[in-house]
């Protein structure tokens, strides 16, 4: 570490949606931040996760003359709600807002501890005003929150800020049957198969089912390969429950995810479906020479009704020509033919 940066110095990773950097405030000072010299510098990621290089170290350094009451928390009530339910915010200011008032930002992103992937592939199922007004001499004001329908329990950061200085605060999105027995494991029997051929997928849940049984929610990344019924009920008591899995042929082997959703989770088991054997037949095999004296050798030509396709082999075991003696004693290929 450079000596030039303070021992508390802040590191933030995370994807910045706009121009607001938001800094913790510091507890019991006016404007959230010390009187000091702060440094900083950034590096981007692109969507592959490649980093570039830091930035150039640069500084300001904060007055006493430029501090506004900020925000010091931010309350959410209820913090976890089904989705497609309203909650309420609360925002605190350290100190009573001026004359004039103040106007906060308010913006809502998914919990950065859940990936930056998540938080660009997933619409963020909450909404919050853009600007909240805190009238002149007062303390703290409330905003609405709406949510909507959400499949899996998923975590929600809401950041507020008064010139680009502010707080946060969590909270969650829930599923309906939240609570509900989750998926502990999905297996597919067989784990490999050819297309057209059935398998069979089994969900175990992390508890048995209670009365009424749990019902489990079924999706596969490739329904035109491998399609699952919309859902399985595993019965009041039991833990597990089994599910056909129909396939089709396809052109190349394909790797296909099934996903089990119940209780505000998921559990992804990938199998494979390989296309239908479709290499050259063997036609003929011909021995020369036919007739030897014991001790010295023969070889033999295989011919096929095709070119073996490039690849096939080790890979599918199909593609194997196996061998076989009358008498072993007497004639045998040499061991690795």
């Amino acid at each position: 570490m450079r000596s030039d940066f303070p021992k508390d110095f802040i590191l933030h990773r995370g994807a910045i949606p706009g121009t607001d950097v938001v800094i913790p405030p510091s507890v019991g000072n006016s404007g959230g931040l010390c009187l000091c010299t702060y440094f900083w510098r950034v590096r981007t990621a692109d969507r592959a996760g490649n980093l570039s290089a830091w930035s150039a170290v640069r500084t300001f350094t904060v007055s006493s003359t430029t501090g506004q009451p900020t925000i010091s928390t931010i309350d959410v009530d209820p913090p976890s709600v089904v989705g497609g339910a309203q909650a309420t915010g609360m925002l605190h200011l350290y100190e009573a807002a001026p004359a004039g008032g103040l106007v906060a930002r308010l913006a809502a992103f998914h919990d950065r501890s859940q990936g930056l992937d998540r938080t660009r592939t997933l619409p963020i199922p909450v909404g919050v005003p853009e600007l909240v007004s805190i009238p002149a001499g007062a303390l703290s004001a409330s905003f609405p929150i709406t949510t909507s329908a959400v499949s899996d329990v998923m975590g929600l950061s809401l950041v507020a800020t008064v010139n680009g200085v502010g707080g946060s605060a969590t909270m969650s999105v829930a599923p309906p049957d939240a609570g509900a027995p989750t998926p502990a494991n999905v297996s597919v029997l067989p784990g490999i198969v050819t297309g057209g051929t059935a398998a069979t997928g089994i969900v175990t849940l992390n508890r048995p089912a209670p009365t009424g049984g749990t019902a489990v929610a079924l999706s596969s990344t490739h329904p035109a390969i491998a399609s699952v019924p919309a859902s399985v009920t595993v019965t009041a008591g039991a833990q597990t429950a089994s599910f056909a899995i129909t396939t089709a042929a396809p052109k190349t082997e394909i790797d296909v995810g099934i996903t089990a959703r119940s209780g505000g989770s998921s559990w992804n088991r990938p199998f494979y479906v390989r296309p239908p054997n479709r290499l050259p037949t063997l036609t003929s095999m011909t021995i020369s020479p036919t007739a030897v004296a014991g001790g010295n050798n023969s070889g033999g030509t295989l011919t096929f009704s095709g070119p073996i396709p490039l690849g096939t082999w080790p890979a599918l075991p199909d593609a194997v020509v196996r061998f076989s003696s009358s008498d072993p004693d007497v004639a045998a290929l040499f061991p690795g033919d």
